[in-house]
């Protein structure tokens, strides 16, 4: 009976500190979280107060449930009348954005409690027709990195978060209006790519089908540097072996009807898989178009050892617009964000951050 009354007495043992709110808030538990509140001063902001710190971040308890995902915490919070503005200062002063957050670690089910709420805080701004994107680099971390123009859904694409897409995709598909962050056709400011040709750059066949069968996204758009979604995949794939690269590309042509014929010549210089070469020039074929890729290696002087080189050196050349000198000049790619080298945002920076020991 002593063990029992011992035990009891731990579980009002609440010191308000930084690990009770951590530990409710990753527990999910909901009865110690209500006695934690009621140990808070009498206050309107006492529970959009600070709480929450580890190492050099401090957090409100609403920003630590939506960082870590818990939807029932966050609507708990919510309810009990936690400021979601609260949460989206305390978040900007670390760089993120609530909406990027959700979208980018995959969390479908507090999207589906939170988008409502964003929307609704859209439509009472006085700007919502116009949706800043910020960027998500952190000002604690001093390297350069460059200007992230992704929207929400374009971020989720990018992570390969399938469920967030369709989610996205459905919770629209019937209304008149569709904000630009959430549109999955709409192109990134920057590169213009739509979550249809990232799907492609990423070498993500289950997006590229989720994309198509259930979200009717559109295959036929270019990108600003007027790459199609083929183009874009096989120059993806002389750099990135781990995608399924030949199953997109295969299902671009026969299943979406992807133009092959454009710009066919530099997708045959710029493949180099034996298997996806041999397939495209088949595919010519069935076009009429007699073409191997030898022969426009051939015509154009690119020499296997010295692309750069032969490329610089062959008046002929010309034709080939941005596309191949991009793929074919090392420096170049690296710092463009249109292509497979994509600068990864750090969000996860600051997670592994957050939730690592001290």
């Amino acid at each position: 009976m002593g063990t029992s009354a011992c035990c009891a007495s731990k579980d009002f043992e609440f010191s308000n500190t930084s690990s009770d709110w951590t530990r409710v808030i990753e527990r999910s538990d909901l009865k110690s979280l209500s006695r934690l509140i009621q140990t808070l001063p009498k206050q309107d902001l006492a529970i959009d107060d600070l709480l929450i710190h580890i190492k050099n971040i401090s957090l409100t308890p609403l920003s630590y449930s939506l960082l870590s995902g818990k939807r029932l915490i966050v609507k708990f919070l919510y309810d009990k009348g936690a400021s979601l503005d609260k949460m989206d200062q305390n978040l900007a002063t670390y760089n993120l954005v609530a909406i990027d957050v959700i979208c980018e670690k995959d969390y479908t089910e507090l999207l589906e409690f939170y988008l409502p709420l964003y929307l609704k805080n859209l439509e009472d701004s006085s700007n919502h027709t116009e949706i800043v994107e910020s960027s998500l680099n952190l000002g604690n971390y001093s390297e350069a990195s460059p200007v992230n123009y992704s929207t929400p859904t374009q971020k989720a694409c990018e992570k390969g978060n399938i469920s967030v897409i369709v989610f996205i995709y459905r919770y629209f598909k019937n209304k008149k209006f569709i904000p630009r962050s959430f549109d999955i056709n709409y192109p990134n400011e920057k590169t213009g790519e739509t979550c249809a040709l990232i799907a492609c750059r990423k070498g993500n066949f289950a997006m590229v089908k989720a994309l198509h069968k259930l979200c009717q996204a559109d295959f036929f758009v270019k990108n600003r540097y007027e790459e199609n979604a083929i183009l874009i995949s096989v120059c993806a794939y002389k750099f990135d072996k781990k995608g399924e690269y030949l199953s997109i590309i295969k299902y671009l042509i026969e299943k979406i009807g992807v133009d092959l014929e454009y710009m066919h010549e530099e997708v045959l210089m710029l493949s180099n898989c034996e298997e996806l070469t041999f397939y495209i020039e088949q595919q010519l074929v069935l076009k009429k178009i007699y073409l191997t890729k030898e022969e426009v290696d051939l015509k154009f002087g690119m020499n296997k050892n010295k692309f750069s080189e032969s490329f610089e050196s062959n008046s002929s050349v010309e034709f080939i617009n941005s596309t191949l000198r991009r793929y074919l000049d090392d420096n170049e790619t690296k710092s463009r964000l249109s292509t497979i080298t994509y600068v990864e945002s750090k969000t996860d920076l600051i997670f592994a951050s957050i939730f690592s020991t001290t």
